[in-house]
């Protein structure tokens, strides 16, 4: 499978067409470039199946990953995250600080002045959270190894 990074694709995205022996993993993003793109798959899988229930509540793992009961699972454009459910609330509050860092760096600010996340962007980020402006309004700090382990 071809694994392709944002610079890579954003390589790809000038030129006039991409071929690809095997199989793609970015799909979503070359479709949104409109870029002329031919693959066999969109996402590696070793053979289609057909599915169906063989049993409820056990373990199981797929493509090396294991998922317990309980566990959620996160599907994007192009693939699946297993999370497990006692991490669910922690990943959501990191992906909000995340996305909260991520909208300061956008404009140029420094990486290393807000990430990892540093006292002052913390402070900063609950301000922001106090003006209503998140996207999860969690209370946890998930860099907090403490909140980790509720």
């Amino acid at each position: 499978m071809l694994q392709l990074g944002s610079s890579s694709l954003r390589r790809l995205a000038s030129l006039p067409r991409f071929n690809a022996e095997g199989t793609l993993s970015e799909g979503s993003e070359i479709a949104a470039m409109r870029l002329s793109a031919y693959a066999r798959e969109i996402t590696a899988t070793t053979r289609i199946s057909s599915h169906h229930v063989a049993d409820l509540q056990m373990l199981l793992v797929r493509a090396g990953v294991v998922v317990y009961p309980g566990n959620i699972i996160v599907g994007y454009a192009d693939g699946l995250t297993v999370v497990p459910a006692h991490l669910a609330e922690v990943c959501s509050m990191q992906d909000d600080i995340e996305g909260y860092l991520a909208m300061r760096i956008a404009p140029g600010e420094a990486l290393w002045s807000v990430y990892p996340p540093t006292p002052a962007s913390v402070s900063d980020y609950h301000a922001w959270v106090a003006a209503g402006r998140s996207l999860t309004a969690r209370s946890a700090e998930p860099w907090s190894n403490t909140s980790m382990h509720n």
